[in-house]
């Protein structure tokens, strides 16, 4: 079970998150990322394929973001998410030192009203 709680720090099962592999490279990452069912392999999907060592989808944007921290994924990527899809995963990240951003690495600000 991943936690978090601000200012306390990342936890899987009760111990402090141990990131694995931090910074390896895109072409030798496992990346996950969410689509619905009905959308169609889009662009951006097939350049990750093309780049990455594989692509996985678990359905739950927050458990990707955890599966980044602790290492076991290179990356996540996601469009049209909302906020209570990322805001724990978020989380996890911050307090194990890390950041979230789109994809052209801006900074991601959930409570934005645009």
């Amino acid at each position: 079970m991943y936690s978090a709680c601000s200012g306390m720090g990342a936890f899987l099962n009760g111990g402090r998150v141990k990131t694995l592999n931090p910074g390896a490279d895109l072409e030798s990452s496992l990346i996950a990322t969410g689509f619905a069912y009905s959308d169609r392999l889009d662009e951006g999907l097939k350049k990750v394929l093309e780049e990455s060592e594989d692509v996985m989808r678990f359905g739950s944007a927050a458990l990707d973001i955890c599966h980044v921290v602790a290492g076991n994924l290179g990356a996540f990527y996601e469009c049209g998410l909302k906020p209570w899809d990322i805001a724990a995963g978020m989380l996890m990240v911050q307090e194990q030192g890390g950041s979230v951003s789109d994809i052209s690495g801006n900074p991601i600000d959930i409570f934005s009203k645009d």
